[in-house]
C-alpha cells in the first residue's frame, strides 16, 4: 500500500517512488533521493551550485567539496561536490527541500510515495 507522508514523518517507511522535475524515480534507499535531486540541481544550477555549502546541521555540514570534511561522503555525479549520506530518511527529506529552496523551487516540488517498513525488512537494513 502506498502512502503520502503523514506531517514529513518519513521514518520507518521505505521511498517507493518520487517524483522530482517532471520526472519519477524509484530509489532504492532514502540516499539515492537526495542524490538524485543534488544531482539535478546541480546539473541545472552549477554554476551557482556551492550555495549548498551554506546547509549546515549544528554539528556538521551536509555538502562539501571535501570528502574528509563529512563522515559517510557520497559524491554527486558529475562534480566536485559530496554530500553526507548518514542520515535518517526525515533529514534527507529536509535537506533535499532546503536544497531545493536554495535555487527557488517549492516544497511541492518534490512528491514522495512511501510504504511503511516491514519489521522484517528493518532488520535488513
Amino acid at each position: 500500500m502506498f502512502t503520502k507522508s503523514v506531517n514529513g514523518k518519513y521514518i520507518n517507511t521505505d521511498c517507493e517512488r518520487f517524483w522530482f522535475l517532471r520526472k519519477e524515480y524509484h530509489p532504492k534507499t532514502w540516499q539515492e533521493l537526495l542524490s538524485r535531486v543534488a544531482e539535478e540541481m546541480y546539473r541545472i544550477h552549477s554554476v551557482d551550485f556551492e550555495r549548498c555549502l551554506s546547509l549546515r546541521g549544528t554539528r556538521r555540514s551536509y555538502f562539501s567539496k571535501n570528502q574528509n570534511e563529512l563522515k559517510y561522503p557520497k559524491n554527486i555525479a558529475g562534480s566536485r561536490f559530496y554530500f553526507e549520506a548518514k542520515l535518517n530518511a526525515n533529514s534527507i527529506v529536509r535537506i533535499a527541500k532546503a536544497l531545493m529552496g536554495l535555487f527557488g523551487y517549492k516544497d511541492s516540488d518534490l512528491r514522495i510515495e512511501t510504504r511503511k517498513t516491514t519489521r522484517r525488512a528493518r532488520r535488513r537494513a
